[in-house]
């Protein structure tokens, strides 16, 4: 087992990028489709799940562009579309429980 000493500093500066985390991504996905203008998402994690929440905001009429693997752009459509198909949520419940309350309205 590893062990880590913290001491007292005067002052500290830096940063730390914490793990990319599913429930953040999905709802990131969710809110950038739904904002007043393009939304960048920097470093989401590109699991199956969120995956599939960015697939049905993209069916809804979102326009999503990867800008490398780090970065996607989602432009809000202007006038939300009826997909052409269903809206497949793969195995992602978050999926289906945030768009349910999404597209209610």
């Amino acid at each position: 087992m590893r062990t880590l000493t913290v001491r007292k500093a005067n002052s500290f500066c830096g940063s730390a990028r914490p793990p990319s985390d599913k429930s953040l991504t999905h709802r990131a996905f969710m809110l950038g489709a739904i904002a007043d203008g393009p939304c960048h998402v920097y470093r989401p994690l590109r699991g199956e799940d969120p995956m599939s929440t960015l697939h049905c905001m993209e069916m809804l009429g979102a326009v999503v562009v990867w800008r490398g693997a780090d970065e996607v752009t989602i432009t809000p459509p202007d006038v939300w579309k009826q997909p052409s198909g269903p809206l497949d949520c793969g195995n992602s419940g978050t999926t289906m429980r945030l768009l349910a309350g999404l597209v209610a309205g």
